[in-house]
Order: C-alpha cells, then sequence, then structure tokens
C-alpha cells in the first residue's frame, strides 16, 4: 500500500523523467543522502535518470531535484556506507565538483549496479 502512494506521489517526477531524452532509467532508487547536505536527511526513494550530459535524480518525498553535469564527475565507486547510514549491499557513490569549486557526492542503493556503474564511467564494479 505505501508502495502504491508513493508510485501516485512520484507520478510528476516520472513525467519530468519521461520528458528528458534518457539513455539508461532506474525506478525505485533509494538516496543515502548528499554529503553537502549533512547528516540529518533522510534518504528519499526516486527515480535516477542519465543522459549524454549529466545525471538526474528525482526525488518523490520531498520532491527535489538533483542535477550533476557528467563533465564535473570526479568519481564513481561503490560503497557498503554513506554519511553514517549502512546498507547490507554494495551502494554506488558519485562524487562531483560543484559549481562553486567544492566537492560533493551521493550514494545510492539500485538494481543493476554494475551497469550503472559501467555506464558512469566507473568500469566494471562487482
Amino acid at each position: 500500500m505505501l508502495r502504491g502512494l508513493l508510485r501516485r506521489i512520484a507520478a510528476p517526477a516520472h513525467r519530468a523523467a519521461d520528458a528528458i531524452p534518457g539513455v539508461r532509467r532506474r525506478e525505485d532508487v533509494l538516496s543515502f543522502g548528499q554529503t553537502s547536505k549533512g547528516v540529518t536527511q533522510v534518504r528519499g526513494n526516486g527515480t535516477l535518470v542519465l543522459t549524454d550530459d549529466r545525471l538526474v535524480f528525482l526525488m518523490w518525498m520531498p520532491r527535489r531535484e538533483l542535477v550533476i553535469p557528467l563533465a564535473a564527475v570526479e568519481a564513481v565507486d561503490t560503497t557498503r556506507s554513506h554519511l553514517g547510514k549502512t546498507m547490507g549491499r554494495d551502494l554506488l557513490r558519485v562524487c562531483w565538483r560543484d559549481p562553486r569549486g567544492g566537492e560533493d557526492a551521493i550514494a545510492w542503493l539500485l538494481d543493476d549496479l554494475g551497469g550503472w556503474h559501467t555506464a558512469l564511467g566507473g568500469g566494471p564494479s562487482g
């Protein structure tokens, strides 16, 4: 029941993702947070879209959008913990340089971790 409610709430985000000419798209991605926002932020489900020039995370609730230009990405790897939140599975972590010159990172739990890792230029991932 909760999953159905989240999908109805997420419908506008899905339509926005459909409008992006995505190279790769994954729904039901769980964000473990953005480093620059600190440890107090909550995890959030959403849609992850990879285009030719950017990685976009559309969080369903609260509705948020994170756009990472691929030119700013400095590292793609896997981790089991991010911002003190631990998972029994590997997470995809993306590190990038923000427009002000600082560094930031985010980690997601998602299916096809190896495919996303490779698509983002991180090479094969186990």
